[in-house]
């Protein structure tokens, strides 16, 4: 699975604060962008990590909860339950 993070500018980056960038998460990106720090991982709906993903930790088939990702379907971020499903961290709904 090819992962992306969003980016977020710093104060040390060679852009204006505040600008953004969406970047592979692979070792040969990470540090193309100097003063940028990493907010989540970014990408549609179809894209959101699940238990069966040999890259992150699950318990019991499912993805440890508070894990961010911004869906870029939905257009904001969303945070894994721990239970396999996906939520809104502003109203607790299922998403």
């Amino acid at each position: 699975m090819n992962r992306q993070y969003r980016m977020l500018a710093g104060p040390a980056a060679q852009v204006p604060v505040g600008g953004l960038a969406t970047v592979d998460a692979s070792p040969q990106t990470a540090g193309s962008y100097p003063g940028f720090f990493q907010l989540c991982l970014s990408g549609p709906t179809s894209a959101r990590p699940n238990g069966s993903d040999g890259d992150f930790p699950a318990a019991a088939g499912n993805l440890q909860a508070g894990i961010l990702f911004l869906d870029t379907t939905l257009g904001y971020i969303i945070t894994s339950d721990g239970s396999g499903g996906w939520r809104n961290p502003n109203s607790g709904a299922a998403v």
